[in-house]
């Protein structure tokens, strides 16, 4: 789903991304749901880096309900971490600073098990200095 979605799939996005990152509710949007549609919004079909300030934001918001996905998170940020060097994730540099604060906002109501992998990620997506 989130691979479809991130090749701008608008029915995918409509039906299988909007209305999971508007439902906390695990019954209608499982687990194993949320993380193969956070991991599809990161990675393409071969393991390559599709990542982006807004799939940044929602891969985790995806997340949100999952209380066991710290495991998974981490590799996730280690793989990211050596397919990219530290920097922003687009052109945009507003929009990579958002992310980046929107990650770390995320480690104050996430389990302690998920920070350092939070850490990493906002570390990693860190713009340079605006110029």
């Amino acid at each position: 789903m989130g691979q479809r979605v991130m090749q701008g799939t608008f029915v995918v996005r409509r039906d299988g991304l909007e209305p999971c990152l508007a439902s906390d509710d695990l019954n209608t949007w499982p687990r194993d749901y949320r993380l193969g549609l956070a991991y599809g919004l990161w990675f393409d079909t071969v393991g390559a880096l599709t990542l982006t300030p807004r799939s940044a934001e929602e891969a985790l918001q995806v997340l949100g309900p999952v209380p066991d996905g710290a495991d998974d998170l981490a590799e996730w940020v280690t793989r990211i971490s050596e397919l990219r060097a530290p920097g922003q994730l687009s052109d945009d540099y507003s929009a990579s600073k958002a992310a980046k604060e929107a990650v770390r906002r995320r480690t104050a109501f996430r389990p302690a098990a998920e920070h350092q992998a939070l850490a990493a990620l906002a570390e990693n997506i860190e713009p340079g200095p605006s110029f």
